[in-house]
Formats: C-alpha cells, sequence, structure tokens
C-alpha cells in the first residue's frame, strides 16, 4: 500500500479526502462492515503473502468508490444522471445538432446512448492516487 498511499499524496483529493473517504461507505454500519471485511482478507493476505501484484480493487469495493464518489460530487453526478436517463439516440441528436459535438465533449451522453451504466471511476480511476 505504500505506493498508493504515496501516490494520494501527490494526488488532487489529498487535502480534502482520506482513504476511509473514497474506500468506505458514509453510513456507520456499511463501513464497519466493510472495514471488516477488507481487514479480515488484508490481515488474511499479508498473513499468507497472497497479495496480487499489483494490487486490484475488488468488485465489491469499485462498487463502495463509485458510490463514495455520488456521495461527495451528488450535485454534478446526479445532473450527468439526469442528462444521460434523457439521452436520446444519435438519429435525434443529429437533428438537435447536437450529434456533431466532438465526442471527448459528450462523454456522458455517448455512454448513455451505447448502453454502458455511467460510472465515475472508469474514466477517472486515477484521481485519488495514480498507481497502475
Amino acid at each position: 500500500m505504500s505506493e498508493h498511499f504515496a501516490a494520494w499524496t501527490k494526488g488532487s483529493h489529498h487535502a480534502v479526502a482520506t482513504c476511509n473517504d473514497c474506500h468506505t461507505p458514509h453510513a456507520l454500519i456499511p463501513k464497519y462492515a466493510v472495514k471488516a471485511r477488507n481487514g479480515f482478507w488484508h490481515s488474511f493476505y499479508f498473513t499468507t503473502g497472497g497479495y496480487p501484484d499489483p494490487l486490484r480493487i475488488t468488485e465489491a469495493n469499485r462498487r463502495v468508490t463509485e458510490n463514495a464518489c455520488r456521495y461527495c460530487h451528488a450535485e454534478i453526478t446526479e445532473a450527468i444522471d439526469h442528462v444521460a436517463s434523457r439521452a436520446t439516440p444519435p438519429v435525434q441528436l443529429a437533428a438537435q445538432g447536437g450529434a456533431n459535438d466532438p465526442p471527448a465533449s459528450r462523454p456522458h451522453d455517448a455512454n448513455a446512448r451505447a448502453g454502458e451504466p455511467i460510472s465515475c471511476i472508469r474514466c477517472h480511476r486515477y484521481v485519488g492516487h495514480w498507481v497502475r
């Protein structure tokens, strides 16, 4: 975890978020359930030496982190989700003049049209700490 911690100290969230802010739920009982589960597995792998290298986030912890993004950035994620839920097919966008927008300017809308769930950490995975 030393690489992850060192990267966090240089990351954009260093001044505003701790590990628990992003990697545990904000509600009391779910927070301690996640801490217990992760603590057990960290102890198990530390004892057995079976840590995967490089470390990879589990699907359950990925959901926790995604929800943390949405918790702290609720205003913007709700706006993105609202727009995406109303995403129109490309043909209708052409009639509205939006289909010709550069793809980079409409990434959330494009994901919604492709049927993919919008995920903060899919595109912003290195925001908290830049470790690959």
